[in-house]
């Protein structure tokens, strides 16, 4: 994959057990307390007794790699790896943020954006305090669930359902130096990436 020579890292076996718990509950990786618990375990054996068995003498890395190399699935799926599990909390925690910010400390300037949407002063809040628990709450669906898939479609209906009613009610807001439509295309693109790499299988 033309990389250099990775670096062995010594790691206290306290963080590993940690790391393993938090992938219990995230979900996001291969460390996980089955994992844990199988390194844990005697792993080396005489090859002598593989060899008397099996008939097959085994190779080391270098020759496995060496006779068969790497195809394009290969060098991709190495390279996306430990991009899916950022792309999946940065997606997650962009949104949280958004919707804790507009309910919170921009509230005055979200109602603004309501209300001259042409709604109602008395219905604005529940609009405002539904639409960014809706976002919180799928957010936080999508960090910790494993299969989501459907998660993922949900979100992108609802960034679409979004921009096509801004952009009917208020199309001006395309122009905004702040994006707070055009930020929707690259997280739905993003979005369709994280789906297209989330299974493993």
């Amino acid at each position: 994959m033309a990389w250099s020579h990775g670096r062995l890292i010594k790691i206290p076996l306290i963080f590993i057990k940690i790391a393993a718990k938090l992938g219990d509950c995230l979900k996001i990786g291969p460390i996980n307390s089955t994992a844990y618990n199988m390194l844990l375990q005697p792993n080396i054996a005489d090859k002598k007794d593989f060899i008397d068995f099996t008939s097959i003498i085994p190779r080391n890395l270098q020759q496995g790699f060496a006779t068969e190399p790497l195809t394009v699935q290969s060098i991709w799926h190495a390279r996306l790896y430990f991009l899916k599990p950022i792309l999946k909390i940065v997606l997650g925690l962009f949104w949280i943020m958004i919707g804790i910010i507009s309910s919170i400390f921009v509230y005055d300037a979200s109602m603004q954006i309501i209300i001259s949407l042409g709604f109602d002063k008395q219905i604005a809040p529940y609009i405002l305090y539904g639409s960014c628990f809706t976002d919180i709450i799928l957010r936080i669906l999508l960090i910790i669930k494993n299969k989501i898939n459907r998660i993922c479609s949900l979100q992108i209906l609802l960034i679409l359902a979004y921009t096509l009613l801004l952009t009917y009610l208020k199309p001006i807001l395309w122009l905004d130096p702040l994006g707070p439509i055009f930020k929707n295309i690259p997280v739905i693109l993003l979005t369709l990436v994280f789906m297209a790499i989330e299974r493993d299988k």
